[in-house]
């Protein structure tokens, strides 16, 4: 019941106010911070990888600017490394089929399935996982998923909980639909 009556509850605490009624709560402060994570058009070579390709090697030729494009439907089995690169330009990862996905900023459904590629772990190690450092990493339209039968508690990693310093941690990694 608002307003009044018994068992009300009171901010976040869970605790009834004074006399059983509701009592006012505090919202909490807005960010005072904002990402942009408006979508930069790649300068950079185009890098392929087809059914069967090196993802890990795409991945470390990749540059800033570049675009590793990966085939539509191709399962990609592994444990990956998006590692640590100089400069500070976007590397985009992504289907070969982004015009067959929702906009940018729209969710994707299990009928856009056909048009990812897939990462795919092969025991309980995550798929996909920053180097200490990785920065400027975009992933766009990728299922990351594990093998059939093997629990996988991460299936994207960012930093192990080993850093020491903050130079350390990953950074300005976006995962788009």
């Amino acid at each position: 019941m608002a307003g009044g009556g018994q068992g009300g509850v009171s901010g976040s605490s869970g605790q009834a106010g004074a006399g059983g009624g509701v009592t006012p709560t505090t919202c909490p402060d807005s960010p005072v911070a904002v990402v942009d994570t408006t979508l930069v058009a790649p300068t950079g070579a185009v890098i392929k990888v087809g059914s069967g390709g090196d993802l890990q090697g795409a991945l470390e030729q990749a540059k800033p600017g570049d675009v590793v494009e990966l085939a539509a439907g191709a399962v990609f089995t592994g444990n990956f490394t998006l590692p640590k690169k100089e400069g500070e330009g976007w590397i985009t990862v992504r289907t070969e089929a982004i015009g067959a996905l929702p906009p940018e900023g729209s969710r994707v459904s299990p009928s856009n399935a056909p048009s990812m590629p897939r990462l795919v772990t092969p025991n309980g190690a995550s798929a996909l996982a920053a180097a200490p450092g990785a920065h400027h990493w975009r992933l766009i339209g990728l299922e990351i998923a594990p093998q059939p039968g093997i629990k996988a508690f991460n299936l994207l990693t960012l930093g192990n909980g080993d850093e020491s310093s903050v130079e350390q941690l990953p950074h300005h990694v976006i995962v788009d639909r």
